[in-house]
């Protein structure tokens, strides 16, 4: 199939792009002057960097099977009450005029949607976020399903936490690896958070389940159903990198909305045979190793399978 991809450059959009290709013609679209280094070692993506005017244009001229949506401004945690939430929102109802003419249209959503819920997520959850970047979501998902014509497969894909090569330092697991790679110490909370985490390549499998089984649409939870606590994750990183004493628990308070347990069900999915393939284990090792520079650096599956994803260097990824 022919996909669009909106914000290829960046983290998601990149590995979404890296296990797309493989399979079906991807274009990577971005903005004029976006740093494309996350999009390194990809063969065959078209890349294109375009003026959002022209997004329009662009797609009715590419004629895609598939868009997936994976551009949004204010992702950091330093954005999530940052009014400019809403002109993402803006962005998607401004593009309605050519998504009305693609067979299939893929949102990236959050577990922000759901606010502190303490529960099971299922695929029919009531939104209730706590942050402006959660408000948007909701309504960017609310804009799609009351715009889109019928005969337009709308997909929602509500992302839980994801880790990985090429991700930001500014989360929990690349930032607390960084930190204990220099000898620094990492102020956290109390740890007793269960959360999902899911590796990015699993994402990646997770959208190729979906644009290539007709039957999925609505509300599609991506992400691991087990869940592990802030503190054990941590240990583990600690003890990986022979630091853990310079693991600070409880310097930093909760937040008043802080989300204590989240797990999602992934139901969806599962019936189209997508589970997690990759240990949260060997994906953090894994991500260690790549962020030591250490080669060969390849990720192991479950079932025993080694792969090579000819990931960018981290040296590259920083600084060319």
């Amino acid at each position: 199939m022919k996909v669009i991809v909106t914000g290829a450059n960046g983290f998601l959009g990149s590995w979404v792009c890296r296990i797309l290709q493989r399979d079906h013609n991807i274009i990577g679209l971005m903005r004029s002057g976006a740093n494309e280094n996350n999009l390194f070692g990809i063969q065959g993506i078209q890349e294109k960097r375009i003026e959002e005017l022209d997004f329009n244009k662009v797609v009715a001229e590419t004629s895609p099977d598939v868009v997936i949506l994976c551009d949004w401004w204010g992702v950091g945690n330093k954005f999530r009450n940052d009014l400019r939430q809403f002109t993402n929102v803006q962005r998607i109802r401004d593009r309605i005029t050519s998504l009305k003419h693609v067979p299939t249209v893929i949102g990236i959503g959050s577990q922000a949607e759901l606010g502190s819920e303490q529960n099971i997520a299922r695929e029919v959850e009531i939104d209730s976020p706590t942050t402006k970047y959660g408000q948007a979501k909701v309504e960017a998902r609310k804009v799609l399903e009351s715009e889109l014509d019928s005969n337009v497969r709308l997909i929602w894909g509500r992302v839980f936490s994801t880790y990985g090569p090429l991700d930001s330092e500014s989360w929990f697991i690349p930032g607390t690896i960084r930190k204990l790679l220099n000898n620094e110490s990492v102020a956290l909370t109390k740890g007793e958070q269960e959360w999902s985490f899911l590796h990015s390549y699993d994402l990646g499998l997770a959208l190729k389940a979906i644009i290539e089984n007709q039957n999925v649409e609505g509300i599609v939870n991506i992400g691991n159903p087990n869940t592990q606590s802030i503190y054990e994750v941590a240990q583990f990183i600690g003890n990986a990198l022979k630091r853990r004493e310079l693991l600070k628990f409880g310097q930093i308070p909760y937040r008043e909305d802080q989300v204590m347990r989240l797990s999602p069900q992934t139901f969806k999915l599962n019936r189209i045979g997508w589970s997690p393939k990759i240990e949260l284990e060997t994906g953090i090792s894994h991500l260690i190793n790549w962020m030591s520079e250490e080669n060969p650096v390849k990720l192991k599956t479950i079932d025993g399978y080694t792969i090579d994803l000819s990931l960018p260097s981290y040296f590259e990824k920083n600084n060319l």
